[in-house]
């Protein structure tokens, strides 16, 4: 067995899961929350579908295998909340986006491999009240 299509149903939102845990597909992005945590995946998050989903509020992701950078299409996430992507191994920077998520209230990135500085501007996001790399 080379590839493998596995469907999971997070709120209302479907996600595609390749055997090898990398996100490929989002068919319905109605919802809100996008819940994965601690579900073994792995590979890039947030392709261009998962990006597209303007009206999520929450992205949960934390205790799995995500490696690389964040996007810089973290952006796009407007309504964004709550980021909670604690636990797993992503390293370079931090993006600069991440200050652009302007409704953002948690944001948990601990306990990665992040390099370099803390985009300065996150002290400028005004309704922050969680912000931990550690």
């Amino acid at each position: 067995l080379e590839y493998l299509d596995l469907p999971y149903q997070f709120g209302n939102d479907w996600i595609c899961l390749r055997s090898d845990g990398g996100i490929v597909d989002v068919q319905y992005s109605q919802g809100d929350v996008l819940n994965g945590v601690n579900m073994g995946l792995r590979g890039m998050i947030l392709g261009d579908k998962v990006a597209a989903m303007k009206n999520l509020r929450t992205l949960s992701i934390s205790y799995n295998e995500f490696s690389g950078s964040i996007s810089p299409q973290i952006s796009n996430l407007v309504q964004l909340e709550n980021l909670y992507a604690r636990l797993n191994s992503f390293e370079l920077s931090i993006p600069d986006e991440i200050t652009e998520l302007t409704n953002i209230v948690n944001l948990d990135l601990a306990l990665n491999s992040f390099s370099g500085k803390i985009p300065e501007a996150v002290g400028n996001l005004e309704k922050l009240e969680l912000f931990s790399l550690f």
